[in-house]
């Protein structure tokens, strides 16, 4: 799963969504984490460790720049959960 999470409040959310739909998911998932925020990126983290979410974070754009590549191309997950940028400047 891979996401651009601010402080992580969504990814949490998809996790116990899931884990409710679905009762043979496995749970930590193995989270792919990108957020541009360095604070938020902080945030995320910490709320990851608190939920017992395990995964890779980042620090990024992930339009401008994904930071989780394979063999030189975006790396292809099984799902993607992400919050629109629509309040981010530049993104007009």
């Amino acid at each position: 799963m891979s996401a651009a999470c601010g402080s992580g409040g969504l990814l949490t959310k998809r996790q116990l969504v899931l884990k409710q739909k679905n009762n043979d998911v496995e749970i930590p998932f193995q989270l792919y984490v990108q957020e541009i925020n360095p604070m938020t990126y902080a945030m995320a983290k910490m709320n990851m460790i608190i939920h017992d979410m395990e995964g890779k974070i980042k620090v990024g754009d992930t339009l401008k720049n994904p930071r989780f590549l394979e063999g030189g191309t975006i790396k292809k997950f099984d799902k993607v959960t992400a919050n629109p940028m629509w309040n981010q400047k530049g993104y007009d």
